[in-house]
C-alpha cells in the first residue's frame, strides 16, 4: 500500500518563460505535482466551494496526523464513479 504523506499546498501562475515560483520552504530538488487548473475555475462557485471543502479536509488530516484508511482500488473507483455521477447531474 501507498502512504502519502500530507504536506502544504501552494496555488500559483505559470510566469512567462513557464517558470513556477514556489516559497523558500520548498526544497531545491523537491518532487511536486502541478494540477492545470481550466481558466475560469474560480469564476465557477461550486468548483471552488469543492475545492475549498476538500482543501479544508486534507489540512484537518494533516494536523491531526493520522493516516488515511486503507480503501481498496476498486472502492475507491466506484467512489470516483459516484462523485463524478453526482457532479454531471448538478
Amino acid at each position: 500500500m501507498t502512504t502519502l504523506n500530507l504536506t502544504e499546498t501552494f496555488i500559483t501562475k505559470v510566469d512567462a518563460g513557464r517558470i513556477i515560483h514556489l516559497p523558500d520552504s520548498v526544497p531545491d530538488g523537491a518532487t511536486v505535482a502541478v494540477i492545470v487548473m481550466p481558466p475560469d475555475w474560480q469564476e465557477d462557485e461550486a468548483r471552488q466551494r469543492r475545492f475549498t471543502a476538500a482543501l479544508k479536509e486534507i489540512e484537518n488530516l494533516a494536523a491531526k496526523k493520522s493516516e488515511p484508511s486503507a480503501i481498496s482500488d476498486q472502492d475507491l473507483n466506484k467512489l470516483v464513479r459516484k462523485l463524478r455521477k453526482e457532479m454531471s447531474a448538478n
